[in-house]
């Protein structure tokens, strides 16, 4: 005979109010349906996911909770047949419908339901369909790869850019792409940063399957699993082939405009010079004709190197050649060099002994402070001192700024003095094609600093830029 049975006996059977207390705090709606399909139990969660109570469920058909007369779970009720996490959607109580997963099991007399709320899941599915649709129609090459290196996807902007089916490639590396125009060391620095963790951005010159070259921006980095290891990596590529083809033509323009019109002018402003020294004095009718020939050259040569430096300076082919500099010694040099063609006499300067040196670029920060001292000169009395400052920054860097006593600019001006092209209607003496001051700013940020001006008319105007310390 068998022995007794033992309260911790894994066979002992829960008593019914047990069971039940158990099914109620199941995260899990569970209906019980006798074989016409009416609910003899429900629990809590059931009730609470189909926005009703346990009291309006008990003894309703199942099919008030069905899409349709004609569900298959009608029809599992009278064979009692086995379905799992099947997904569909019920009826609540308000009319609305809730996505679920239901699985069905027999019983001795009907089926028990087992349903959870599947919102979550259809939600997540949906971005995920939303995120494969942006990925197919992207108008930029996507490719993942595995932590090796080798294709294992690619949107459909890879093949039409590179001619290779994604069936070609999978499982290749992207080595197949090669021109061999690209350094082997660049190959060697995007491996080590993705391989780090990193992000890795540059451009390729890759070679088409017909063989034809073209360019690429690429952004390269790594995908991690929940444990944040690295598993694959990504890189999302953008045709940049006519932007190169337009960066050729404009440096041939800058060519063009830099020699070819320049040599021209040159020759006509010295010979306009050596005519200027052949007069006879001052009051030769002919001096003022070649004085103004002089000076238009001079503009004219002014203008083109303003284009030509913005054009460059657009282009992206700034490159700074930055050095210690300290200021105090840097501006005493600079004035002795300018004194020929700029009143130096008149700039007043304020900069402490102790000021640490600046990180800058000799030449680009030398036509920063022409630009803006010249400007201060022309718009300010003949007689006016032009003072110079630097001292540290808030930030950590120097500030450096240049004060002038001149008229001042009109409060409509200010917003627009450093924008392209922009000259002030205002100003009778202002000169050139309004580039000037554009171009400063450009060559400050291009240093990592910031550029701005304070003006009140009558009064003078104050322009102040930033320098990193070296």
């Amino acid at each position: 005979m068998p022995g007794p049975k033992h309260a911790d006996s894994p066979t002992e059977a829960v008593p019914t109010a047990e069971l039940f207390a158990l099914l109620d705090a199941a995260d899990v709606g569970i209906l019980r349906l006798d074989a016409q399909g009416r609910i003899t139990y429900t629990n809590t969660t059931a009730a609470t996911l189909l926005g009703t109570t346990r009291d309006a469920l008990l003894g309703a058909s199942v099919t008030t909770l069905l899409t349709t007369p004609e569900h298959p779970v009608t029809a599992l009720c009278g064979r009692g047949e086995v379905q799992r996490q099947v997904a569909d959607h019920f009826v609540c109580a308000d009319g609305s419908q809730l996505p679920v997963e239901y699985s069905c099991a027999p019983l001795a007399e009907g089926v028990v339901l087992t349903f959870t709320d599947a919102t979550e899941r259809v939600q997540l599915a949906e971005a995920l369909r939303h995120f494969q649709r942006a990925v197919e129609q992207s108008p930029t090459t996507i490719v993942i790869t595995d932590a090796a290196g080798h294709i294992e996807y690619a949107n459909p902007k890879f093949t039409i850019l590179s001619g290779y089916t994604v069936e070609e490639v999978r499982g290749k590396t992207p080595s197949i792409f090669k021109s061999g125009e690209t350094p082997p060391e660049e190959y060697r620095r995007l491996w080590e940063t993705i391989r780090a963790g990193g992000e890795w951005r540059g451009e390729f010159h890759n070679r088409k399957k017909n063989g034809e070259l073209y360019w690429e921006a690429a952004s390269i980095s790594p995908l991690r699993n929940a444990r944040g290891e690295i598993t694959h990596f990504l890189a999302v590529k953008e045709d940049v082939t006519v932007l190169h083809d337009l960066q050729e033509r404009q440096r041939l323009y800058l060519h063009t405009v830099s020699h070819d019109l320049r040599n021209p002018l040159a020759v006509i402003h010295g010979h306009a010079r050596l005519l200027e020294e052949e007069l006879a004095g001052p009051d030769d009718p002919s001096r003022f004709s070649v004085e103004a020939i002089v000076r238009s050259s001079q503009r004219m040569n002014s203008m083109i190197q303003d284009l030509v430096e913005a054009a460059r300076l657009e282009g992206g082919q700034l490159q700074l050649h930055r050095q210690p500099i300290d200021l105090a010694d840097y501006l005493d040099n600079l004035f002795q060099r300018w004194a020929v063609a700029m009143d130096t006499r008149r700039i007043r300067v304020e900069i402490p002994r102790d000021l640490p040196a600046v990180s800058a670029d000799d030449d680009r920060l030398e036509r920063i402070l022409s630009n803006l001292l010249s400007n201060a000169m022309k718009y300010s009395p003949a007689d006016a001192p032009i003072l110079v400052r630097a001292h540290r920054d808030e930030q950590g860097g120097v500030l450096l700024t240049i004060t002038d006593h001149g008229h001042g600019i009109s409060p409509d001006d200010l917003p627009h003095l450093f924008e392209r092209f922009y000259r002030s209607k205002k100003m009778q003496k202002a000169e050139g094609i309004g580039l000037g001051l554009y171009i400063t700013k450009i060559l400050v940020e291009a240093h990592g600093g910031v550029i701005g001006v304070d003006s009140t008319l009558g009064q003078g105007s104050t322009f102040s830029f930033t320098l990193p310390l070296a």
